[in-house]
C-alpha cells in the first residue's frame, strides 16, 4: 500500500497496532507554551505523536501540590479503561520559590498517582529549566537557580529510586534560551523537546 502522506502512514499502522495512545501532560507555564510563539515543546510532541491524542493540561503558575491534587480527575474525564496512556509530568519550577523541605512527600504523592494511571514504564519526568540569575529576580526574586538545581536533583533522585524516567533539560538551557529569565524562548522550547523526543 502506498501513503499519500506521513500522516495517512502512521494512521494506518496506530490501527494496526490496536489503536492510538492517548498522551497526558501535566506541568506549569513552561509546559504550557508560555512565550513560544509555536506553542511550546507540547505542541511540537503533539505534532510528532499524530494522530495520536495529546492533552496539554498544564496551568500557569501550578506547583506539584496542584498537580497532584487533579491528577487522577482529569486523567479519568479523558481516558477509558482499556486506553493506553503516556503520562508526562513537567512541574517543580514553582516549587523552588519555597525551598525543597516538603517537596519530596509532596512529589512522592504525585508518582503515586501518577502509578493509578498509567504503567511506571509509561511515565515520564521532565526535569527543571535552570533560571537567569541576573533577570528572574525580577519575576520573582525567591527564584534562584541554587535551589533550582536542588530541586531538581530532588526530583531525579526520587524518579531513579523508582525506575521513573527522567528528562534532564537542565544543562541542555542556557540564558539565551530563557526569554525573561525564567520561561524558554522558542530555541529553549526547541531544546527541550529535542530532549523529550529523545527519550520517548
Amino acid at each position: 500500500m502506498r501513503f499519500r502522506s506521513d500522516a495517512q502512514r502512521k494512521a494506518v499502522f496506530a490501527t494496526m497496532n490496536g489503536g492510538e495512545t492517548t498522551w497526558l501532560v501535566f506541568g506549569d507555564s513552561i509546559a504550557l507554551g508560555d512565550y513560544d510563539s509555536k506553542g511550546g515543546w507540547v505542541n511540537r510532541l503533539r505534532e510528532k505523536v499524530y494522530p495520536d491524542h495529546l492533552y496539554n493540561l498544564s496551568i500557569s503558575g501550578d506547583d506539584i501540590k496542584g498537580v497532584s491534587n487533579r491528577i487522577r480527575d482529569e486523567s479519568k474525564r479523558r481516558i477509558g479503561d482499556s486506553d493506553k496512556t503516556k503520562l508526562i509530568i513537567a512541574v517543580g519550577i514553582n516549587d523552588s520559590k519555597n525551598g525543597v523541605s516538603s517537596i519530596e512527600k509532596e512529589f512522592e504523592d504525585l508518582l503515586d498517582s501518577a502509578e493509578k494511571i498509567a504503567d511506571k514504564d509509561d511515565i515520564a519526568v521532565v526535569g527543571l529549566t535552570p533560571v537567569d540569575d541576573d533577570k528572574a529576580h525580577l519575576y520573582d526574586d525567591r527564584f534562584n537557580n541554587s535551589v533550582v538545581k536542588n530541586v531538581d536533583d530532588k526530583l531525579k533522585a526520587i524518579c531513579d529510586d523508582r525506575d521513573i524516567s527522567f528528562i534532564d533539560v537542565y544543562d541542555k538551557i542556557r540564558s539565551k534560551n530563557l526569554d525573561d529569565g525564567l520561561h524558554p524562548n522558542t530555541s529553549g522550547h526547541n531544546k527541550i523537546f529535542d530532549a523529550v523526543e529523545s527519550e520517548l
